[in-house]
């Protein structure tokens, strides 16, 4: 079965997730757990492909299995774990931060990683 590229896996993901968006009220949450686990996955993406590296070498700059990082960059099935997220953020030299709004009915989170200042 041939592989999806990156660009085409994350373009089929935002594709899905507009349409999620379209669900009712009890299936947001779901939803913006997805999208915050989408963005997360593209600034991964964005930081490692500057740096000109491979999924493989973030994994072993990480400590982690390369499966684990194209999870990370092409699917929005899970929020990462503050560990996850630590992780990665220090083997590309960036800052993470993570942002959780709650509210009535807009518990949202979002994830920014901003490369150090050499």
């Amino acid at each position: 079965m041939p592989r999806t590229s990156g660009r085409r896996a994350r373009a089929l993901l935002h594709t899905r997730l507009e349409r999620q968006a379209a669900r009712p009220p009890e299936m947001q949450a779901a939803y913006d757990d997805a999208r915050a686990a989408a963005r997360f996955g593209e600034a991964v993406y964005q930081l490692r492909t500057a740096k000109g590296w491979s999924r493989r070498q973030l994994a072993d700059a990480a400590g982690m299995k390369q499966q684990s990082i194209s999870r990370i960059e092409e699917s929005a099935s899970a929020l990462p774990t503050l560990a996850v997220i630590h992780k990665i953020a220090k083997a590309l030299g960036a800052d993470a931060r993570v942002d959780i709004h709650t509210g009535e009915g807009a518990d949202t989170f979002e994830f920014t990683l901003t490369p150090q200042a050499a």
